[in-house]
């Protein structure tokens, strides 16, 4: 049971780390998209 436990602890934190590097990759790419777009404007 204790290593069923260690498995899914280390999944959920593959996942999690998963997912904060593709929210920061939306980030960046959304922050160039402003800045982007300001450039544009002027």
């Amino acid at each position: 049971m204790a290593e069923l436990a260690t498995a899914v602890d280390e999944a959920l934190r593959g996942l999690r780390d998963g997912v904060s590097r593709v929210e920061r990759k939306q980030y960046r790419a959304y922050q160039w998209d402003l800045s982007g777009a300001t450039s544009w404007s002027t």
